[in-house]
């Protein structure tokens, strides 16, 4: 089989009891099915079997029990079995993890998922655009798309590439333009696939929008804030996603209470001033979204459903540059001394003390925007039942 990696995975090497957020704690841990074979084989006394193996009612699979959220079998940071150099007890996504393999019948893509902190910091300091080369590796493949049709695999792929060659032509806009445009580019294609008629999807050019309001973000605010406040349970990140947890703590305490009405213009002037502070941030988002393009767009091979990936895609930086730009607004304009609010020529500054005052690394180190990134891959991308929400609404709200 043909593997392909993308450009900096080749750099990436577990950190284990070096890693700031170990992946061994907070996380549903799967046990596939041949090793939990193997785990019902060993000589385990019967009651630590019942305290550690459960089964997912939900998901109709093995898990293991974390006990105070992490993992039975981490030891000083590291995992028992490997220092036992006993793999074959191991859950294979705890072998693979970070590594994210998706095979498309005779080939394969390999990435990294940015959930895992080290693997955004990787990606963070990677400039320009990335790219999938050929590699020789042994991955276990998690993840296989059931599909029979190479012509459309090609056409996903070939697609990609158009979408990548468009957004990274910086005579095309902002990136919010450019997101605009491949939007169009892929609402287009998704008309003709669903009748059926790819050989006229692969006609279709990306091209801009007539120009417009000049927006900051791709969703309306308030479809966002209704995500962020209503369908992201707040009470469980405590424990599972600290960080996320103190980024929607600062935008309920800092945004929430803006009007609708008001809430776009503050926002957009909110954004300018990080940017302005921070100009390669806005490379930085782009960059996101092209990764992200490239990991999940050529998924749409086994269902067909290119738009979904799209409107996904776009989700998740919006989410991200959200949650940044209220985290700059507290902390990182505290860190640079300018104690003034914002746009509205309110009164009190939006500068939280206590926060701030305990906040001391630098706002825009790669390691806090790694962190920062990591947990909103993990609170929106790895929660799959989110995403379902999060369709029904961009169907009723953003497609109707």
């Amino acid at each position: 089989m043909k593997r392909k990696a993308i450009s900096f995975y080749s750099k990436f090497h577990c950190i284990g009891s070096k890693c700031p957020s170990n992946c061994c704690q907070n996380w549903v841990i799967r046990i596939d099915d041949e090793t939990h074979k193997h785990m019902m084989r060993e000589a385990f006394p019967k009651n630590l079997k019942y305290r550690i193996f459960t089964v997912n009612e939900a998901g109709g699979f093995h898990h293991i029990r974390t006990i105070a959220g992490k993992c039975p079998y981490l030891r000083a940071g590291l995992c028992s079995f490997q220092w036992n150099h006993r793999m074959d007890l191991m859950p294979q996504i705890c072998q693979v993890y970070p590594r994210r393999v998706v095979s498309y019948g005779s080939e394969a893509e390999i990435s990294l998922e940015l959930s895992c902190i080290h693997a955004a910091e990787l990606f963070l300091e990677t400039e320009g655009r990335l790219t999938y080369e050929e590699v020789e590796d042994d991955t276990i493949i998690m993840w296989e798309q059931g599909n029979q049709d190479p012509s459309f695999l090609t056409f996903l792929q070939e697609s990609r590439e158009r979408m990548l060659d468009y957004l990274w032509e910086d005579s095309h806009g902002s990136l919010v333009e450019r997101q605009e445009a491949l939007y169009d580019y892929v609402l287009s294609i998704h008309r003709f696939i669903v009748r059926d008629q790819i050989e006229n999807a692969a006609q279709v050019k990306c091209k801009p929008r007539d120009k417009g309001a000049g927006e900051t973000f791709f969703y309306p605010i308030s479809f966002l804030n209704q995500i962020l406040l209503q369908d992201v349970s707040f009470a469980e990140s405590s424990k599972k996603n600290p960080t996320l947890h103190h980024l929607i703590d600062l935008y309920i305490k800092h945004a929430g209470k803006l009007y609708e009405d008001e809430a776009e213009e503050v926002f957009k002037i909110w954004y300018q001033e990080m940017i302005t502070a921070y100009p390669k941030l806005e490379d930085t988002y782009l960059k996101y979204f092209s990764y992200v393009l490239q990991q999940i767009y050529t998924e749409s091979y086994e269902d067909y459903h290119v738009l979904r990936k799209m409107l996904e895609a776009l989700w998740f930086v919006d989410v991200w540059k959200l949650l940044d730009t209220v985290s700059y607004q507290v902390e990182g304009k505290a860190q640079n001394k300018t104690k003034e609010l914002d746009p509205g020529n309110q009164s009190d500054s939006l500068v939280d003390e206590e926060l701030s005052d305990s906040y001391s690394t630098n706002w825009a180190d790669t390691s806090e925007e790694a962190k920062r990134l990591a947990a909103v891959e993990r609170g929106f991308r790895h929660r799959l039942r989110l995403h379902d929400i999060f369709l029904e609404r961009a169907r009723q709200e953003i497609l109707s």
